[in-house]
């Protein structure tokens, strides 16, 4: 389907075969938004848009997802209350008056509800509660309150606060997931309101399965063979997909980075790519994760495990001074010689003295990793005077084995971090620089600059809260001169955090597109995403394209991998989002769920907070549960007009509704020092 209707949008679409494109090309018929081209392909007329719809967490708002080339995610306006998100719609483009500048009337870009063409089943995750003296469902996603299609004594036979999937649509149950008090059942949750299956189909399996659980490497004599040098994984502690090695030769200057070769394995359109298609992405949660292919693949012959021989496409990269003076790109057969996590890394680049290391293999790492690290360090101090560092530090929650919240804590990037990420940026520079020699059409990683309109908001914004007395110059070539120095200024009064991800606000999101375009976070003409593709469905397509290059395939072949791009960039950019909200929604469920068992203990709970929005009671926790968002009651000793934004406070927890995940807070002490 999304094939179809983005086809219509690029004005290359067939009469269709399936019955519901059939509906659906008949109505727009019907509305004369479609236009004949070259006899037998059809588009869509000028200034209409096809897209998803998206909403805000309140259902406030709508936004539609355009298909086709235009990247750009549109207010929606005039659409019907009915409307649900992943819902399938025909809209015009509008322009809408945005406030004047220089006494000039500004407008931007809107899209206008015309028709629904395709409603998704959207389902609704709900645990039964009490309300006008019956069971009704309540929503776990956004507190909507259903009446589902069943007898109240059917649903009063179920457990106390049953939790139940509902279509949102029809209201009929089609599964009781188990009972809200316990608390393994919050992956599920999230799992079945997004609509993300655990288990693979039975072809995907039996094609993984078909390779064996062993490789042969000798079944593979033309690739280069990079088995003797000592490639490093490292990766998070308990991981199992490892999509990545590196080895730096420093007689050569040479930096080698290997990427497990899935596309081997993954053909396109056979069950297991269909399936891969399908998820995008794995999903990943503390205790576990929902891979994007099969566990066969994902953990085992794809994963470049310590000490096996596995199929990789091995870039060799020439440094000079931090920058990349040439490259090549290799099918290889490669051996990691160890695996280390991040903090194992850190420790031994920390020692001074090596010689107790008792394995040979580490010792042989440890060698190249010292001399790279200096290197690393010079290329992240030269790549950050044109992209930024936006600091998003990941929340690491420890679950027992009931999936209770055993310790939560903030993990912030270190050196070991910074290696892999420079490697692996360079990698992707250099995939995203034979993508656009290759092919007119890739799957790029594109990050447009802000418009001026925004540029001059976010000006706005760090004069009203950058406390030091310089003027800063209101332009583009000055704007990153001036974020960093109220990183500075936040870095010195521990809210760097916080005000970065106020600043990304500004900015554009970061998106999957078909044509080469500059990436402005990173300060890079040009980027994509090569390097992990057994979590990442357009890592695999962008290997499939440069493989086939490295094979001197025909057009005809390049051709085929190229043919479907725009509707999976489209995919990639709508599940991406699903995924964002869906992780955000099990670390919400957990922060609830471990503080009200504090509470009930009678804990009390003190946190540093920072208020983000002086126009609404709420702040942001920097500890205990950190990043987590805290609703602000009226307590004696503050008044919310007096609150002023970015400011330090105190706030003593209240109480947590489990049910809606929200926590509520009073504020006891102003100006409290970080």
């Amino acid at each position: 389907m999304t094939e179809f209707l983005t086809n219509l949008v690029l004005g290359q679409a067939l009469k269709p075969s399936g019955q519901k494109e059939k509906e659906i090309f008949h109505k727009l018929l019907s509305i004369s938004a479609l236009v004949c081209i070259k006899k037998q392909y059809f588009g869509l007329q000028e200034s209409f848009l096809l897209g998803r719809i998206d909403t805000s967490l309140d259902k406030k708002k709508a936004f539609l997802l355009p298909f086709g080339a235009y990247s750009k995610d549109l207010i929606l306006k005039n659409y019907p209350q009915n409307l649900m998100r992943g819902d399938i719609i025909l809209a015009k483009l509008a322009a809408q008056k945005h406030g004047k500048r220089n006494g000039v009337m500004q407008l931007k870009s809107v899209a206008k509800f015309m028709l629904t063409l395709l409603q998704k089943e959207v389902s609704a995750v709900c645990v039964l509660a009490d309300k006008d003296s019956k069971l009704q469902a309540l929503s776990l996603q956004d507190n909507t309150f259903y009446n589902p299609k069943a007898s109240q004594k059917s649903l009063k036979a179920l457990p106390k606060k049953s939790v139940i999937k509902l279509n949102a649509r029809t209201l009929e149950v089609t599964k009781v997931l188990g009972v809200f008090s316990d608390e393994s059942i919050d992956k599920q949750i999230c799992l079945e309101a997004h609509g993300i299956k655990q288990e693979f189909p039975k072809d995907s399996l039996s094609f993984a399965q078909s390779y064996g659980d062993k490789l042969d490497h000798t079944l593979y004599p033309d690739r280069k063979d990079y088995t003797a040098l000592p490639f490093c994984v490292i990766d998070p502690k308990g991981a199992k997909d490892h999509d990545d090695a590196i080895f730096y030769d420093q007689k050569e200057r040479k930096l080698f980075v290997a990427i497990a070769d899935v596309s081997e394995y993954v053909p396109k359109d056979t069950p297991l790519d269909k399936e891969a298609r399908n998820r995008c992405f794995s999903v990943y949660f503390p205790d576990s994760v929902v891979p994007m292919l099969p566990p066969l693949l994902s953990n085992t012959l794809c994963s470049l495990q310590e000490n096996e021989i596995r199929l990789a496409l091995v870039f060799e990269i020439k440094l000079q001074r931090g920058e990349i003076k040439s490259f090549s790109l290799h099918e290889g057969v490669i051996k990691s010689h160890a695996f280390l996590d991040y903090e194992q890394v850190d420790n031994l680049l920390a020692r001074q003295e090596h010689k107790n290391i008792r394995n040979k293999n580490i010792q042989k790492c440890l060698q190249w990793l010292k001399k790279y690290e200096k290197i690393v360090k010079r290329m992240r101090i030269k790549r950050l005077k044109s992209g930024y560092d936006f600091r998003n530090p990941e929340v690491k929650v420890v679950l027992d084995k009931d999936s209770c919240v055993q310790e939560i804590a903030l993990q912030q990037a270190s050196i070991s971090h910074h290696i892999i990420e420079e490697s692996m940026l360079l990698a992707n520079i250099c995939a995203a620089t034979m993508l656009e020699e290759i092919s007119p059409l890739g799957i790029y990683r594109i990050h447009q600059a802000p418009r001026e309109s925004k540029i001059q908001e976010l000006f706005s914004y760090i004069h009203s809260t950058y406390l030091g007395t310089k003027k800063l110059t209101q332009n583009r070539d000055k704007l990153h001169a001036a974020i960093s120095e109220l990183q500075n200024f936040a870095s010195k009064n521990g809210i760097r955090e916080i005000v970065d991800s106020m600043i990304v606000r500004f900015f554009n999101k970061a998106l999957y597109s078909t044509l080469a375009q500059e990436h402005f976070g990173l300060g890079f003409r040009l980027y994509t995403h090569f390097t992990s593709p057994i979590r990442r469905y357009g890592d695999l397509c962008v290997h499939r394209i440069l493989k086939a290059h490295l094979q001197s395939c025909s057009t005809k072949k390049l051709l085929y991998l190229t043919q479907n791009l725009y509707a999976i960039t489209n995919d990639l950019n709508t599940k991406e989002r699903e995924i964002i909200y869906l992780q955000r929604e099990f670390l919400d469920m957990k922060y609830a769920r471990f503080i009200d068992k504090k509470l009930t203990n009678n804990e009390h709970i003190e946190l540093r907070a920072i208020t983000i929005d002086e126009s609404t009671p709420q702040c942001i926790a920097l500890e205990i549960i950190p990043q987590a968002r805290i609703l602000l009651t009226n307590g004696d000793s503050l008044q919310f007009k007096d609150m002023l934004q970015f400011e330090n406070v105190r706030v003593r927890l209240k109480k947590v509704d489990l049910l809606t995940r929200c926590l509520y807070g009073e504020i006891i002490n102003q100006d409290t020092k970080s």
